[in-house]
């Protein structure tokens, strides 16, 4: 849902006044699994306003034109064949306390599509070392942990015949200071294919500001 504030008399999207530069490259999930793992989510955090996916990169600031960086996806994207995911078991981050499904087959793939989308205008030193999941749990209290793997696990246990899901696009989301991703491109695999995008320009002047490629006085209001 697009939210809009009043500003001098004319409508301001807010998902334009507090973009961040913050960009990552996710694939989104469809189908049973993506209906599965949002239910989940949303359970254990009420209000959850991310949808299920694998992350290809994590987030990261951009140093040059966000367009640059889409483009540069297109590239990797276009020598790289749909390939199909499917999830393993519930699992735990050690260091982190994320609840997630782990990747059993598709895992090569996708660690080779971050290897190679880590470069260029996207490069960035990563704080973790990069392991395919699909997130089902974050943030949550340390009281409520266990309780809630548990809970993922007997979830999972009854739905796990539908843990494949196809991989035949990537999406170039921003991050807004409200904690909602905003997608800004949708890149297809395999091919060559149309720009589409969250804007007529490709890019909206929201991601250029945060990138710091206009001045705040080029926001398109």
């Amino acid at each position: 849902m697009r939210v809009y504030s009043r500003h001098h008399n004319v409508n301001v999207r807010q998902d334009e006044m507090d973009a961040l530069n913050s960009f990552a490259v996710v694939a989104y999930l469809s189908g049973p699994l993506a209906d599965f793992v949002d239910s989940l989510r949303h359970g254990f955090t009420p209000g959850c306003t991310h949808r299920a996916h694998v992350t290809l990169l994590p987030p990261r600031p951009l140093r040059r034109d966000p367009r640059e960086a889409i483009e540069f996806c297109r590239t990797v994207a276009g020598r790289t064949s749909p390939f199909e995911i499917t999830a393993g078991d519930v699992e735990k981050f050690s260091t982190t306390d994320v609840i997630k499904l782990s990747v059993r087959d598709g895992d090569s793939q996708l660690r080779r599509l971050h290897a190679e989308l880590n470069a260029g205008p996207l490069l960035h030193e990563e704080r973790y070392v990069y392991e395919p999941h699909v997130t089902l749990a974050q943030d949550l209290p340390s009281d409520r942990l266990d309780e809630c793997i548990e809970q993922a696990r007997a979830s999972w246990e009854r739905f796990a015949s539908a843990a494949v899901f196809s991989v035949r696009s990537l999406t170039f989301v921003q991050e807004g200071e409200s904690g909602v991703w905003r997608d800004l491109a949708s890149i297809a695999i395999g091919h060559e294919s149309p720009h589409e995008s969250a804007s007529s320009n490709g890019v909206s002047n929201s991601a250029l500001l945060a990138a710091g490629r206009i001045s705040p006085a080029k926001r398109r209001s």
